[in-house]
């Protein structure tokens, strides 16, 4: 029990006096003469067999209620027991002091650098609570009563402590796996995860993947099958919590992918159906895919050749051991998952020039003012373009469906020998040439008549085709007579 502190004055006098009055029904003096003993009962005053304490001084005054001195106060800690932990909140105390003359009393939870006075059953000072390291910290409790005031003795200050125990820290929560920036793919990830905390609560290691519902965990295991089959592609937080019994909680997160797809693969060039020829073509592919691992091509499904995404060249020595003809271009991407997406085109290798058989006019054939026909046969797969020209090919006409030269071209061409070359050039850029001299001459009048039979063959896909045929014929003018 907390008793008041009563203050009284020692009294070392005389009394002399004649109308001095001596308190005699409720409490008297100290004497440090007569401290004691205080034995039955044990009340504070000096036992009735040792007084009235004399006063000096001729007034012969008495003291019946001389106060005895029964040692330091006695302090008993009901609560923080040894051993209890706290948390962040600093702990409560109740003490009983046993004195009945208590005058101060106090705490320290530091050694006595910084002392805390109470009067009653309290709180721990939270700043000196917050400034405790973590682990045993020793709570003292102090109280003096009256007689030390006078003689600043620590005979008469009584103490009492108890060990308790600060944590205030959460548990702590590594993740050994998965980790951060990991992909999973349909299957869910398993788990590492260690936890540690002297005061840990078991049942508290929870985890969430969507903030909404949390599932137990012990250690090593696997997330929820069901829960990470509901979750959409992309990143997802991976929230590890666990609290101890101070109500401290430790969190831990690792943000981890999921991709279920296969990487998109586009090919903007080349296009199917482009045909080239000695130089390997070029290509331009995109990539749709967060966890690219590798991406790579192959030429008719033969050894992979690994590229990086954006533009490049078809290998050239890989070109060069193709053979002519549709080559199957495939691209493949891969991620960190295993999954392989592709995409295809159907490219042509042509590195042979056209040929051209000039059927018709034969070389010195004599043609008029009109412009002669010509018959030609082209073996190309892969023709582009078909001219002809009279000066070497500084100007050229274009073969279309017409079997005539053209006439205007032809008419303005001196008297003699000309000679016209044929150029055919395929679509990978192989250019062929054949000429063939014929002699224009203007007769002074018209020849018997000739049919003239003009055939345009190309071969196309190593098939012939007749492209036209024209027929002209030139008769014989009658000469008036």
């Amino acid at each position: 029990m907390i008793n008041q502190s009563i203050i009284l004055k020692l009294l070392l006098e005389i009394d002399n006096g004649a109308d001095n009055t001596w308190n005699s029904t409720t409490i008297g003096n100290y004497w440090d003469n007569l401290t004691g003993p205080d034995v039955n009962p044990e009340d504070g005053i000096v036992d009735l067999q040792y007084r009235p304490y004399n006063i000096s001084g001729s007034s012969q005054s008495k003291d019946y209620l001389s106060i005895a001195e029964d040692g330091a106060p006695r302090i008993e800690i009901d609560s923080p027991a040894t051993g209890y932990v706290f948390a962040v909140n600093a702990p409560s105390f109740i003490v009983d002091i046993t004195d009945i003359y208590v005058d101060t009393m106090w705490y320290t939870i530091d050694g006595g650098l910084h002392n805390y006075t109470f009067t009653a059953n309290s709180t721990i000072n939270q700043f000196a609570w917050d400034d405790a390291p973590k682990g045993n910290v020793k709570l003292t409790f102090y109280t003096s009563d009256i007689i030390y005031q006078y003689f600043q003795n620590t005979d008469y200050i009584g103490s009492a402590e108890v060990i308790i125990k600060k944590d205030d820290e959460a548990p702590i929560i590594h993740i050994s796996s998965p980790t951060s920036g990991e992909a999973f793919g349909v299957n869910a990830p398993s788990l590492n995860v260690s936890v540690t905390d002297d005061y840990l609560v078991s049942a508290s290691r929870k985890y969430t993947i969507d903030g909404i519902n949390f599932y137990s965990f012990t250690g090593n295991g696997t997330i929820d099958q069901y829960a990470w089959g509901n979750m959409s592609d992309g990143a997802i937080t991976l929230t590890f919590s666990a609290s101890d019994t101070l109500d401290n909680v430790g969190i831990s997160q690792s943000i981890i992918v999921k991709d279920t797809t296969v990487p998109v693969i586009i090919i903007k060039t080349p296009n199917s159906g482009d045909v080239f020829g000695v130089n390997a073509p070029s290509f331009n592919v995109s990539i749709t895919e967060d966890n690219l691992a590798a991406l790579w091509y192959t030429l008719n499904g033969g050894v992979p050749y690994y590229i990086s995404p954006g533009n490049g060249t078809i290998d050239q020595s890989a070109w060069n051991n193709m053979s002519d003809g549709v080559i199957t271009l495939n691209f493949y991407a891969s991620d960190t998952l295993g999954h392989i997406g592709s995409a295809e085109v159907s490219i042509i290798k042509d590195t042979t020039t056209p040929i051209i058989i000039i059927n018709s006019p034969v070389e010195g054939e004599r043609f008029g003012n009109n412009a002669p026909l010509f018959n030609l046969t082209i073996t190309e797969d892969n023709l582009d373009s078909l001219t002809y020209s009279f000066d070497g090919g500084i100007t050229t006409y274009a073969i279309t469906n017409n079997t005539i030269f053209n006439q205007t071209a032809w008419t303005t061409l001196s008297q003699g020998e000309v000679t016209i070359t044929f150029f055919a050039r395929d679509l990978a850029g192989n250019e062929a040439f054949e000429s063939v001299t014929v002699i224009k001459s203007v007769p002074s009048g018209l020849e018997p008549g000739v049919i003239i039979t003009i055939v345009i063959v190309s071969v196309v896909g190593g098939v012939a085709v007749i492209a036209g045929v024209g027929y002209v014929v030139l008769k014989k003018r009658v000469t008036p007579e």
